[in-house]
């Protein structure tokens, strides 16, 4: 989230795999949200569960959301951002030497039988 608050491409790198398809896809966000800021913006992860593995790769199905935030422009004017609705997706981690497990790519995904992970 520190990434997408303060609008920082380098902050990427402390949850993704550089150079692969999520890195690719936030890096243009960042660039798309130049000298803007988010204050109070906050990830809520509502449920997280394990796919599978294989040596290096895990796939962790998650649900979260965001919160209620306030986005600051580069001209000074802010606006209110209500929170958002829960997201459902599958991410792809790749294991990485020295750093452990970080996103490699990010897929749609559903929610899961029973789930009461609806962002409430």
């Amino acid at each position: 989230m520190a990434a997408l608050a303060d609008a920082s491409a380098a902050a990427l790198r402390d949850s993704e795999v550089a150079g692969g398809p999520a890195h690719r896809d936030d890096t243009a966000l960042v660039g798309r949200l130049a000298g803007e800021r988010r204050s109070g913006l906050a990830a809520v992860v509502h449920e997280a569960r394990t796919l599978e593995t294989s040596g290096r790769t895990a796939l962790v199905a998650v649900a979260s959301s965001t919160t209620a935030h306030r986005r600051l422009a580069a001209d000074g004017s802010q606006e209110a951002v209500p929170a958002s609705g829960a997201r459902h997706v599958v991410l792809e981690l790749r294991w990485t030497d020295g750093r452990g497990w970080r996103v490699w790519a990010v897929r749609p995904g559903e929610p899961a039988a029973g789930s009461d992970a609806d962002g409430a």
